[in-house]
Formats: C-alpha cells, sequence, structure tokens
C-alpha cells in the first residue's frame, strides 16, 4: 500500500512538474507577445478565416488552450473583437492547442530530453536577473520550455511504476473497446481529467503517456482525447461565472463548438481510427494498432485532423453560432449598470487588462455624462413628480457609480500585483486616480439634485435668467465631459490637454461672472436670500464637477497622480 502511495504521488508530482513548467513558458509568451497580439486584433477585419488563423497563432503562441480562451473572452470584452469574430478565433485556438500533443509526441519521448532541456535552462537562468521586463518575460518562457519537457520526462518514467504497482486500477477495459457505451465512459474520463488538471494540454500529454507504456490502447485515448476538448471549454464556463454576458457567450460559444465536435466524432470513431493508421502507414509509420509506441503520432495526428474537420464544418456557421449564445446567455435587463467590459478572475496580459479597464472607464464617463444631463432636466422641470423621478433616477447613477469604482478599483489592484513594466505600472496608476475623480462626480450631481429637492420643498423658484445661466453654464460642463472620453479613449502619446485647460478656464470665468451678478441680485432684492443660495450651490456643483473632469484628463497624462 506503502509503495503505491509513493508512485501515485509520484506520479502526481511529475504531473505537476509538466503543467508547471507549461504555466511558466505560456506566461511568459504572453508577457512577450501581448502587445503584439493586442495590435493584431485591433486590426482584425470580420473575415472569418483570418480570425481562425489569428487565433491558431496566438495559441501556438502561449501554448496553452485555456489561457488562449480566457485571452479571446478578454479580447471580446475589450471590444477588440465582437462575439461572431471571437468565435473564429476559439476555432483557430482548438487547432491551435493541438500544437502541444505534437510537440509533445515528436520530443517528449527521447530518452535524452534532459541532454537539450537542461542547457536551455542554462541560457534562461541569467535573463531572469536583468532589469529588463522582456529580458525576465523571455528567461520565464525558456525555463518553462524546458521545465516542461524535463515534467514530461518524469511522467514517462512515472507512469509503469504506477501501473505496475496498481495493475487491478488498469485492467482489460482500458485496453479494448467495449463499444459505445465505454466511448461514452472514456469521453467522461477525460473530462474529468482536464478538469482535474485545469489544462487539456497536460490531460492529453497524460493520455500519449499511457498509450506509449501500452496501458491504453489507441482506440481509448482517442476517446479520451475527445473528453479533454470537451473538458477544457467546461472549465472556461466555470473560469466566467462572475464575468460579464460577453464572456458568458465567448465561453458558451466554445463550449457549443466542441460539443458538437465531440458528438459526431464519436459516431465517426470506427471509420477515422482506421484512416488514420492507413495513413501513417503510408507514409512510412507502423500501425498504432500494433505497435504502442505508434499512438502518440497517432494521437497528435488525430487531434489536429479532429479539430481542422470540425472548424471546417462549423466556420460557414459562426453568424448563428453568435446568435445561438446570445439566445442562451441573455443580458440582464440593468446589464448597462454592471460591469461590461471587465470581470473577475480575468486578468490577463497587462495590454489587454488595461484595454479592457480603460473601455470599462470610458463607459463610466458615459454613466456620468448621463448624470450631469439629469441635472439641467432636473433644473428646467417645473412639476414636483418628475422632479422626484428625476431625483431617484440620480440617486441610482450615484449608487452606479460608486459600485463601478469598487469593481474597477479591485480589478486594476489585482492587475498591479503582477509583474508590469514601469509604463503599465504608471498607466494603472493613472487610471486609479480617474476612477476616483469619475466617482466623485457621481457624488457630486447626487448632492446638487438634493440641493433642486430643497427649492421645490420649499416652493423656492428661479428667475428666467438664472435658468439660462446654469443651462449655459451645463452646456460648457457638457463639452468638457465629451472631451474627457475623447481623452479616455486616446492612447497616451496623442493624449492633448489644451483644450480641457482651455475649456476649464472658461468654466472658471464664466462661473466668476454668474455668482458675481447672482449676489447682486440678492443685494437688490431681485431673488430671495435662499434661492440665491441654492442657485450658487448649483454653479458650485458645475464647477467642481468641470475640477474632476480635468483631474481625468490630467491623471491619464500623468500629470495628476498625487
Amino acid at each position: 500500500m506503502g509503495a503505491s502511495l509513493l508512485a501515485f504521488v509520484t506520479l502526481a508530482g511529475a504531473l505537476g512538474f509538466f503543467i508547471f513548467g507549461m504555466k511558466q513558458m505560456s506566461d511568459g509568451l504572453q508577457k512577450i507577445t501581448g502587445t503584439a497580439m493586442r495590435n493584431v486584433l485591433a486590426n482584425m477585419t470580420g473575415n472569418p478565416f483570418m480570425g481562425i488563423m489569428t487565433g491558431f497563432l496566438v495559441t501556438a503562441l502561449v501554448q496553452s488552450s485555456s489561457a488562449s480562451t480566457l485571452m479571446v473572452v478578454s479580447f471580446v470584452n475589450a471590444g477588440l473583437v465582437t462575439l461572431a469574430e471571437s468565435i473564429a478565433l476559439i476555432m483557430g485556438a482548438n487547432i491551435g492547442t493541438t500544437i502541444t500533443a505534437w510537440m509533445v509526441s515528436t520530443i517528449g519521448f527521447h530518452d535524452n530530453v534532459a541532454a537539450f532541456a537542461l542547457p536551455i535552462i542554462a541560457v534562461g537562468v541569467p535573463l531572469m536577473f536583468s532589469s529588463k521586463p522582456s529580458h525576465n518575460a523571455w528567461a520565464q518562457a525558456i525555463i518553462g520550455f524546458s521545465l516542461l519537457f524535463l515534467g514530461f520526462h518524469e511522467m514517462v518514467k512515472a507512469i509503469p511504476e504506477f501501473a505496475t504497482l496498481n495493475s487491478e486500477l488498469l485492467p482489460n477495459l482500458m485496453k479494448h473497446d467495449l463499444g459505445f457505451i465505454s466511448t461514452v465512459a472514456f469521453i467522461f474520463a477525460g473530462i474529468i481529467i482536464a478538469m482535474i488538471t485545469q489544462s487539456s494540454s497536460a490531460a492529453i500529454a497524460l493520455t500519449l503517456v499511457l498509450c506509449f507504456k501500452g496501458w491504453v490502447s489507441f482506440e481509448v485515448g482517442a476517446t479520451m482525447i475527445l473528453g479533454e476538448n470537451l473538458g477544457t471549454s467546461i472549465t472556461a464556463n466555470y473560469a466566467v461565472l462572475s464575468a460579464s454576458v460577453h464572456a458568458k457567450r465567448a465561453a458558451l460559444a466554445h463550449l457549443s463548438i466542441n460539443l458538437f465536435g465531440v458528438v459526431w466524432m464519436a459516431l465517426m470513431l470506427p471509420f477515422a481510427l482506421p484512416a488514420i493508421a492507413w495513413f501513417l502507414v503510408h507514409v512510412g509509420h507502423d500501425s498504432p494498432f500494433l505497435l504502442a509506441n505508434q499512438t502518440p503520432i497517432a494521437l497528435a495526428l488525430f487531434h489536429s485532423a479532429f479539430n481542422v474537420i470540425n472548424v471546417g464544418l462549423l466556420v460557414g456557421f459562426i453568424p448563428y453560432i453568435a446568435t445561438l449564445v446570445t439566445k442562451l446567455q441573455p443580458a440582464k435587463g440593468d446589464e448597462t449598470f454592471h460591469l461590461e467590459f471587465i470581470g473577475k478572475g480575468l486578468v490577463q496580459t497587462a495590454e489587454i487588462s488595461l484595454h479592457e479597464a480603460q473601455k470599462e472607464i470610458s463607459k463610466f464617463a458615459e454613466i456620468d455624462r448621463k448624470g450631469v444631463a439629469m441635472i439641467r432636466e432636473l433644473i428646467n422641470e417645473t412639476e414636483a413628480e418628475a422632479q422626484q423621478i428625476l431625483v431617484k433616477r440620480l440617486q441610482r447613477y450615484e449608487q452606479i457609480t460608486d459600485r463601478i469604482e469598487l469593481e474597477v478599483d479591485r480589478f486594476l489592484t489585482q492587475l498591479s500585483s503582477a509583474q508590469l513594466s514601469d509604463a503599465s505600472s504608471q498607466r494603472v496608476r493613472s487610471l486609479l486616480v480617474a476612477v476616483n475623480h469619475l466617482e466623485s462626480i457621481g457624488d457630486i450631481f447626487f448632492q446638487m439634485s438634493k440641493s433642486v429637492e430643497r427649492k421645490a420643498q420649499k416652493k423656492l423658484w428661479f428667475e428666467q435668467q438664472q435658468r439660462e445661466e446654469l443651462n449655459e453654464l451645463y452646456a460648457l460642463v457638457d463639452r468638457a465631459v465629451v472631451i474627457m472620453i475623447q481623452n479616455i479613449e486616446k492612447p497616451v502619446k496623442d493624449l492633448d490637454l489644451t483644450e480641457a485647460i482651455q475649456l476649464e478656464k472658461r468654466i472658471n470665468e464664466f462661473r466668476h461672472a454668474v455668482r458675481t451678478r447672482n449676489f447682486k441680485r440678492i443685494e437688490k432684492g431681485k431673488v430671495k436670500l435662499e434661492t440665491g443660495l441654492i442657485y450658487n450651490d448649483l454653479v458650485s456643483g458645475f464647477e467642481k464637477i468641470s475640477d474632476n473632469v480635468l483631474h481625468v484628463s490630467e491623471a491619464l497624462k500623468g500629470v495628476d497622480l498625487a
């Protein structure tokens, strides 16, 4: 019993070694390619074949289907791609993830893996101590690549010992196909392995080793790979449970694509596997039905052929898949008042995450603009019932701004704990300051609504000139808000504060002029003192909003980071 437990722990450790190496390599590659991937996606057309090719290249680069799927979800959230484009990317990612099986089946089973893996680590270690983040990322990718193969080599050694000591756990059931029922059972086995390992690549690597050592037949290995494809898409759906509706739709599309593929391929296995064997024999290999050491290359070919054909069958139905998942995952009635572009657990590369936050902050600014517009509407409204409705709406908007600030702050704080370049770290600080000022705008327009409500309760009225002045001041502030939103959406290098500063100066001059006129009207008895004071509160409120609006642009430029 003790030997069996030790063998199991050794196998689990070898698998963990492999997963750790893959994660390190994937994380390093994501850091290296993050900016380039964003630029590619930003310029991607609606051509589905271009999207498939992009998805394939992204996944082939990061060497993780789970990471690339979550990355695609991030692209949708960040507004870089549409839902239909994300489906094409996911299809390409499904093909890209087959590269790992080819890499492992052609290199990983050699006895001298350490002979090339250790020298590669020697190349990567000096880069770890560089002060440049790009060098650190390369070190992480290079060392992760070597650890991946060292971990796989340990799996190859650990499987026979575990299997020998636990032969009762691996009966003939694992070596012979017993019909459709066993096909379904092994699909579920593949799903469970993929969900436990949280990586289809790790699950497939384990399956390749089992087949190579003869403990699992070619037929069973192919069936398990189908389940592992499905398992990784189920994992992606769990990862987005608390995310936005866009993320859920993209993950659901991934699940739908893989589920369709698994169903038709499960029915076609009796024809597909002999075709794979026939092809390998005709290109100089032995049949995987006869020799266990031929199964890794056969399964790599099966994995690629399955995903390529599945994409070929579904590529013409991308718009229908998008419509289906939209209906299956509808937006909530108040979705516009929830985070739309970012969600929990979806922090990926710095460039992508910062773009998501930028889009969310732009939406935040639009909500503030609506709130300020409601203040103008409230000032000009004379019906008491309509005024109360507007006050309640403004209170709700203020609560929304509080909630958005909290969630975006949490997202940015989570991002700041990751390894970031100096530019990305400064961008995070800028966005945090900007969010704080946007939330302050919500507080201000809510306090302004209470001032108007107090005026109505005391049955006080503004003169026509006072209303006109407030409307004119609102128009200036609204223009400032529009400029702020434009600045939020611009790259830092293109951000120019000249217009924003000039408009803030005009608002201050206008505020000073109307306050002076207001005090003169009070002195001459043309308006009541209480009415004049409430008017003054509203003028000050608009001016404070404009201050915060300018501070947002300054923060984005890196001026206001105190």
